[in-house]
């Protein structure tokens, strides 16, 4: 799960906690908010490892492995995170684990103390300056910026490659637009995503990318099962209001059939869980 997919998700919580009835979509919420949570403990708990054993090296390396951790760590433990842990709680869903508090302390305290120019994050961005690597010299940069936010040069080079990286991506993007199929499309869309630019994409390529993607969700929510499919078509709702998306009338009609679909087997499944509970 990306960074992005991360902050997706926290997004659509306070929806489900603000929702007088019970959403068909918090199943599927609670499972992958604590998919997520494990994942960042799992890797927090790995890097309190290696700073005991006085590797600090390997810790920030592991850290700073795409997603982020303390990136991830702070998108988990947004506002209303412990309402829905008792939410989960109150409706028999998979209840996440609080983030170790331990070891991101622990963490913090690693980054605190910076890095120096003869840093392996240094000499991985000037190996990527020499061989004209782009998108490796912004992966260095994004990490010695973090870790050494007063070094201006960093922050300056940062936000350029930053700015032409992602340009270069959009263009490769329109590319794909001509003859790929939305599978690629989409995953690229994602891959850009993921990747964790400064800069918001913008553009007619970028929408256009973005409704071929919607088109390719539909396809994956027509071959699962009734909350798969619910919990695509929320993803396709959000992903037109964010981008004043409008999709083929074909896929609107689709849409419409699976949701009535979706919210028809809720209903059964609610009322034969019912009848077993009486």
């Amino acid at each position: 799960m990306t960074l992005f997919d991360i902050q997706r998700l926290v997004r659509r919580i306070p929806d489900v906690l603000h929702d007088t009835g019970e959403s068909p979509l918090a199943p599927k919420l609670a499972e992958d908010f604590t998919a997520a949570c494990h994942a960042t403990n799992l890797r927090l708990q790995q890097c309190e490892a290696m700073l005991k054993a006085g590797d600090r090296h390997q810790a920030i390396q592991l850290a700073e492995t795409p997603p982020n951790l303390l990136d991830c760590v702070t998108a988990l433990e947004f506002r209303e995170a412990d309402q829905w842990r008792s939410y989960c709680e109150q409706h028999k869903l998979p209840v996440a684990d609080r983030t170790d508090a331990r070891s991101v302390q622990a963490l913090n305290e690693c980054y605190a103390q910076g890095v120096s120019t003869d840093h392996p994050l240094y000499a991985a961005y000037r190996k990527a300056v020499l061989s004209r690597s782009d998108e490796n010299a912004l992966i260095a940069l994004q990490s010695i910026v973090r870790i050494n936010p007063t070094d201006a040069n960093a922050a300056s080079e940062l936000a350029r490659l930053d700015a032409k990286v992602l340009q270069a991506r959009l263009v490769h993007l329109n590319d794909l637009l001509e003859g790929a199929t939305p599978e690629l499309v989409a995953s690229e869309v994602v891959a850009i995503e993921g990747f964790g630019f400064s800069n918001r994409p913008t553009g007619d390529p970028w929408r256009k990318a973005q409704t071929i993607r919607c088109v390719a969700l539909l396809g994956e929510a027509e071959t699962g099962g009734w909350t798969e499919a619910l919990s695509k078509l929320d993803h396709i709702r959000r992903l037109q209001g964010d981008y004043s998306l409008d999709l083929p009338t074909d896929a609107m009609r689709r849409i419409e059939v699976l949701g009535a679909w979706g919210r028809t087997e809720q209903e059964r499944t609610e009322t034969n869980e019912s009848s077993v509970r009486c």
